[in-house]
């Protein structure tokens, strides 16, 4: 009696559950959160899938649906869906947030003429229609990354027997949150493969998910951030290497905001020889504000954007254009990440692959698994206050320091291969 009524409590939770987002979420809710070109493109998306004639999959079960929340978790999974294409196997993308359709695009354009075939690409399923969407694409594995998760896509892959693979896996709550209510809705949650970046994560995971398959195989995320650097941005060499005779060091304020200025003058000053600041977004409205501030503080500023030589030697260079960041830090004496005074850091992996200092702001720390690895090392300084900064601003680790920090770095890359090794044995014991 106790388990029937157990079972009709958790059928009661789950209709209720889909319902609310059938009829509550999807037509009041979305409308607020995604723009109306979002919503269009989704449907439109939806629509596609209904014409898709895929049949079953074929014999050697490869056929992997990679899922990316935003621009961010693409990133993690890019080198994974790299690997996968190189390798012959059948693809399907999907992202959830706008701000990763254009990487998105770039990636299918990537993947043009590669081995793999890719069946589907576009927007994800709202929660509550991802069992539509699996019966349609028929993956054999289903792969996302870090702690993107919904408790009807969980529910839907345990019932289809698809395991989950996660990347770079952290014992976030919203892992926390899908498993408790696929278990007050008495569904089982799907085979799960977590894939986390440090032993600590490893152990923490484990222990909130005791039936998972747990391993600590690195962040793809390296790899991805050492490809681009290797990839070049050739009027982004150029102008490098035309500001050669500017006075050292070099100081290099990456993915900045007005918050992070207002944190570092005039104190950082006294840290360089020649300070390149790279805003957050570089159109005139954002980078406008910027230059006044800086006029400000009586800071001689010269703008990138149709510069071909240094005809004096400015202090500031305010780089206008989209595309610098990778070349920059690669000349960097040291390293500011903007954003951690605000709504979060940005990615410290870039200049940590260059084995240079790096400072930071105080907020959306804990999202980046690498920001721990770096403070221990040394290498990253998290400041919150001015004593923090005049701190920071009188170091000067030694040569033999740095070359251990890019050494430390060059020892994270590999995670991709290492990860979809493993992902080809799930693959392979789906087929047995």
């Amino acid at each position: 009696m106790t388990w029937d009524l157990s079972r009709l409590i958790g059928h009661f939770l789950r209709n209720f559950y889909l319902g609310l987002n059938s009829h509550v979420i999807e037509p009041w809710i979305l409308p607020r959160v995604f723009s109306p070109a979002r919503l269009r493109e989704a449907k439109k998306d939806q629509e596609r899938l209904g014409t898709l004639d895929l049949g079953a999959r074929g014999t050697n079960f490869n056929r992997i649906w990679f899922h990316a929340a935003s621009v961010g978790e693409l990133e993690s999974l890019w080198p994974l869906i790299s690997i996968s294409a190189d390798r012959g196997h059948e693809l399907i993308i999907t992202i959830l947030s706008e701000s990763a359709h254009t990487a998105l695009a770039n990636l299918v354009l990537e993947l043009s003429g590669r081995a793999s075939s890719l069946i589907f690409s576009g927007y994800s399923p709202w929660e509550g229609h991802w069992g539509e969407y699996l019966d349609q694409l028929k993956p054999t594995l289903l792969v996302t990354a870090r702690y993107e998760a919904w408790p009807d896509l969980w529910m839907s892959l345990s019932q289809r027997q698809i395991p989950l693979g996660i990347i770079a896996a952290r014992d976030r709550r919203s892992l926390r949150l899908a498993e408790k209510l696929c278990r007050w809705m008495s569904q089982d949650v799907p085979q799960l493969f977590f894939f986390s970046a440090t032993p600590g994560e490893r152990e923490g995971l484990q222990r909130r998910f005791p039936k998972a398959q747990v391993k600590d195989l690195g962040d793809p995320r390296w790899d991805r951030v050492h490809e681009r650097s290797q990839r070049g941005n050739p009027r982004a060499s150029a102008l490098v290497q035309a500001a050669q005779d500017l006075p050292r060091p070099w100081g290099v304020l990456g993915s900045a905001w007005m918050a992070d200025l207002a944190f570092l003058f005039p104190g950082v000053l006294q840290k360089h020889g020649t300070l390149w600041i790279v805003p957050h977004r570089v159109e005139e409205e954002s980078v406008l504000p910027m230059e006044a501030f800086l006029m400000t503080h009586g800071v001689g500023v010269v703008k990138t954007r149709g510069l071909l030589r240094f005809e004096d030697q400015p202090q500031v260079v305010l780089v206008n254009e989209m595309g610098f960041l990778s070349e920059l830090y690669s000349a960097a004496d040291w390293a500011w990440v903007g954003g951690g005074f605000g709504q979060g850091i940005h990615s410290t992996l870039e200049p940590a692959l260059q084995g240079v200092p790096i400072g930071t702001g105080p907020r959306g720390t804990s999202k980046f698994s690498e920001v721990e690895a770096l403070s221990e090392s040394g290498q990253l300084a998290v400041l919150s206050t001015p004593n923090d900064l005049e701190l920071w601003i009188q170091s000067a680790p030694s040569s033999q320091v740095q070359n251990r920090w890019k050494e430390q770095a060059q020892a994270r890359l590999g995670a991709g291969e290492r990860i979809f090794a493993e992902l080809n044995l799930i693959l392979k014991k789906c087929s047995d």
